[in-house]
């Protein structure tokens, strides 16, 4: 198995499930998982939902990832698997032995938990430390003196939650975070700011709804970190 392949099924396990049984009837908000060698969490969000998470390290130091949650449904126990996994989770034969129901996020749901991610956030980082730098003089004297297409050069594209993003300076000199265009989805669903006070994370209007309740449910791993 791949390491992907690996996360996911430690969601189906019947180790883990029998701890997210127990999870539900108790108060506890954090629970640890061993599996695979691998350090796990399970965590009860303010949402409800119980979340199998597992502890990253990246350059600004260590977070908790989703991989995927678990909710109660007419007295059934349903696991949702993000994005990222999805594939894993199809190319596993056997994953799901105790055939728990099984969930998947919409493309517009999956594309704001990316742009809420710590991944996003590390690139858009990146991004304003590269366009605090500056362009070397000879890209300034092929593009002119303009401001906009300076921004543009620093416009960076990842992939996040199973997605291809591009996240692109505005004219107003934010970057904004969109789904590569072969998605076929034009809008835009998070601008990032920063001033002398630090980072502002923002989602837009039309997404501030489901980005209120991915917050609640902990599935913004950019608010991850410990």
């Amino acid at each position: 198995m791949t390491t992907t392949q690996e996360m996911a099924s430690v969601l189906f396990e019947k180790d883990t499930l029998e701890k997210v049984k127990a999870k539900f009837k108790s108060s506890a908000e954090k629970s640890p998982v061993t599996s695979r060698d691998i350090s796990f969490r399970l965590f009860k969000a303010k949402y409800g939902n119980i979340n199998l998470e597992m502890l990253i390290r990246d350059n600004s130091g260590m977070y908790f990832k989703p991989i995927g949650f678990y909710e109660f449904e007419n007295n059934d126990l349903t696991v949702t698997v993000l994005n990222e996994f999805k594939d894993d989770y199809y190319s596993v034969d056997g994953i799901n032995p105790l055939n728990v129901e099984v969930k998947f996020m919409n493309m517009r749901e999956s594309a704001l938990i990316a742009a809420f991610s710590r991944e996003t956030f590390e690139k858009v980082k990146e991004m304003y430390r590269l366009m605090e730098n500056g362009l070397p003089q000879s890209v300034i004297d092929q593009i002119g003196p303009f401001p906009h297409l300076h921004a543009m050069q620093f416009d960076k594209s990842l992939y996040s939650n199973g997605l291809k993003i591009d996240l692109l300076f505005s004219m107003d000199g934010f970057p904004q975070c969109f789904l590569d265009d072969e998605y076929g989805v034009q809008d835009a669903f998070g601008a990032y700011f920063k001033n002398e006070n630090g980072y502002s994370l923002n989602p837009m209007f039309e997404h501030k709804g489901n980005y209120d309740k991915f917050y609640q449910m902990g599935l913004l791993s950019v608010f991850n970190g410990i």
